[in-house]
């Protein structure tokens, strides 16, 4: 594995990313994994309430990220150069594993610029993470009534892409192990198209971080399973956007369906 220098040195260039397997072995138990994880959040979170610039607070989000190659997982961001190369801030679409990708995205499509997550309105209030979560300007919505939500959505994700950050939107709203294209909903695409930006379709799996019966976020390590991130080529959206919503489903459950993952 290489560390999380390296992973910074490619992913701020844009290149793509393979874990270096050659000789791998994993090196710590779910437990170490968890502690790793929490060791870095608790350290991003220092950094926040010191009032560090965003280079410095995402810095522990790289050694988050190469916690999973600790645990024996292999890590494969791919496509990055796509949104790397734009030259305004983009609206990214993907769909919801794990808290994982939450954890490690802002490095690794933030290299850039920084980003915005919309996400549900509990997140912000957790004691630990809950100062990161809001350092990075979420969009937050309460996942009861749709409309409102996409009002809040088109109102502050414009905010968000005139100050320069790019803005994810996970459509499924919940986190999923396998893809639905009918739970895929279009809010990302109607910002897009209201605010004149491209799409960015972005496809992962991180589902060797799973959900635990007891506390949600924190289940079994599955270290056979890769950890992989793939963004597609940027969409124009033009007219009502059903062609450009439909090209993401089909990057999405495609690249999904490649690596074994359940679609339908």
């Amino acid at each position: 594995m290489a560390g999380p220098k390296a992973l910074a040195s490619a992913l701020k260039q844009g290149a793509d990313y393979v874990t270096d397997s050659r000789g791998k072995v994993p090196l710590c138990t779910a437990f170490r994994f968890y502690a790793g994880v929490g060791y870095h959040v608790m350290t991003a979170r220092l950094r926040v309430l010191r009032g560090l610039p965003d280079a410095a607070v995402m810095e522990p989000g790289y050694r988050i990220a190469c916690c999973a190659e600790k645990a024996g997982s292999e890590l494969d961001i791919s496509g990055l150069r796509h949104l790397q190369g734009l030259e305004q801030p983009a609206v990214i679409i993907a769909n919801h594993m794990s808290t994982f990708e939450t954890l490690i995205l802002p490095v690794i499509a933030g290299g850039r610029r920084p980003l915005s997550f919309v996400l549900k309105e509990s997140l912000p209030k957790y004691p630990i993470f809950g100062p990161v979560v809001l350092a990075g300007r979420p969009i937050v919505v309460g996942r009861t009534n749709p409309r409102e939500d996409l009002r809040v959505v088109l109102h502050e994700g414009m905010a968000r892409l005139e100050a320069g950050r790019n803005v994810v939107v996970f459509p499924q709203g919940h986190r999923r192990p396998g893809f639905e294209a009918e739970n895929f909903n279009s809010m990302g695409i109607k910002l897009a198209k209201r605010a004149g930006v491209l799409v960015v379709p972005l496809a992962l799996m991180t589902d060797f971080w799973s959900e635990g019966r007891r506390v949600k976020d924190v289940g079994p390590i599955y270290p056979d399973r890769p950890v992989r991130f793939a963004f597609g080529k940027p969409l124009e959206v033009v007219g009502n956007g059903k062609e450009q919503h439909a090209q993401c489903v089909d990057f999405i459950a495609e690249t999904l369906k490649g690596w074994g993952i359940e679609t339908r």
